[in-house]
């Protein structure tokens, strides 16, 4: 996972926030800044950040933005087609959890950015 962390060019704050958000499934940004204890304000730019690359969404659905991230299979998708030189794995990789409630959660994700719209589009997330 580390490798894939190296090679998207993602750095450890926003490795910290990623994982963050993956093992809450549904999270807002204060929350995240508090359980990495990286700068509030940090955290809604690595949030931003990764949204641009398709890592995460951004949920404005209610009063309060949270944040879902994609399951860590997908990252491999992102890395490939980005790339073009790793493996596609069907099993999310070691050490992350397998249900995470992003996979489950219901709600209503506003997705910006051509390659956030693309990956709506492409994995019928939107259904």
């Amino acid at each position: 996972m580390e490798e894939l962390f190296r090679k998207l060019e993602i750095n450890d704050n926003e490795r910290e926030v990623y994982l963050a958000v993956l093992r809450a499934g549904k999270i807002a940004a204060t929350q995240v800044s508090r359980e990495t204890s990286i700068n509030r304000t940090t955290v809604y730019s690595i949030a931003k950040k990764l949204e641009s690359m398709g890592i995460i969404a951004i949920d404005v659905g209610q009063k309060i933005s949270y944040l879902v991230a994609i399951p860590p299979d997908q990252l491999v998708n992102i890395f490939e087609k980005k790339k073009g030189s790793l493996p596609r794995r069907n099993t999310p990789p070691s050490g992350l959890p397998r249900n995470s409630q992003a996979s489950r959660a219901r709600s209503t994700i506003l997705y910006r950015g051509l390659n956030s719209s693309r990956r709506m589009i492409s994995k019928n997330t939107f259904m």
